[in-house]
């Protein structure tokens, strides 16, 4: 459910106060153990069903790499692997997730393929956002990686139709992601304001859509956020025209 391992200090204490009367008295798992748990029991069962998978009975299947770096505080840095089997068809599997402050990225993946007994010799095609560090002609992740050859480069589409997109909507009259922005930011700070779009709403006779938010570091937000607003215009309109 995309919880930290933190919610499990209070979670189990509070199953403890709820059913004071059952086998959960003497639970004990906060976030320590929790991380552990998951790092050392489904983490490696999960690991080896993807080298079982690839291992293709005898003869090694190919698999694509794909990385997605985070350039925040501790980086983060998931290491994914894409194949094809016949059973399955087209797989996208995680065999690692390096978080270090400091580090070499192509040396992490050749490690971390290396540390489950892969290869890069395996590797068709490396997979990545369209930055310079992933993708520069000079000492980039993929020239690294070249070095190895055949590879194939996979650039990330939906970020080469994002940013077309953005460039086509500098042609619009109004910016319309400061649009969405100050249009959910009126009605999350006023319960007053969203009682009264939600009459709007029952007047006009539109089903009533939760207005969403738009977050300008989760690019693909900004479709989801549009179509939305898009939905409930004609009530939104008539809101603020009134």
């Amino acid at each position: 459910h995309n919880l930290s391992y933190s919610s499990m200090d209070c979670g189990v204490k509070l199953t403890q106060k709820i059913f004071d009367d059952s086998g959960s008295i003497g639970l004990s798992c906060g976030r320590t153990k929790a991380e552990s748990l998951v790092k050392n029991v489904p983490a490696p069962e999960a690991v080896s069903q993807v080298l079982l998978a690839l291992s293709g009975d005898g003869k090694p299947l190919p698999f694509a790499v794909q990385t997605d770096a985070s350039n925040k505080g501790n980086r983060k840095f998931p290491i994914a692997v894409q194949f094809f089997t016949p059973q399955d068809s087209l797989l996208n599997r995680m065999i690692d997730f390096v978080e270090k402050s400091r580090w070499n990225q192509q040396m992490c993946i050749t490690n971390s393929l290396e540390n489950v007994g892969l290869s890069l010799d395996n590797v068709p095609a490396f997979g990545a956002d369209n930055t310079n560090v992933n993708y520069g002609i000079h000492n980039s992740m993929y020239t690294d990686l070249k070095k190895h050859e055949n590879l194939l480069q996979g650039n990330c589409r939906a970020h080469i139709v994002h940013n077309a997109v953005r460039r086509a909507l500098n042609e619009l009259s109004v910016d319309i992601e400061t649009v969405v922005l100050k249009v959910y930011g009126f009605f999350s700070v006023s319960a007053k304001g969203r009682e009264d779009l939600k009459e709007f709403f029952d007047f006009l006779d539109v089903q009533w859509r939760e207005i969403l938010r738009r977050v300008t570091t989760r690019w693909l937000s900004l479709n989801p956020a549009v179509s939305r607003m898009l939905q409930n215009w004609v009530a939104i309109k008539s809101y603020f025209i009134s």
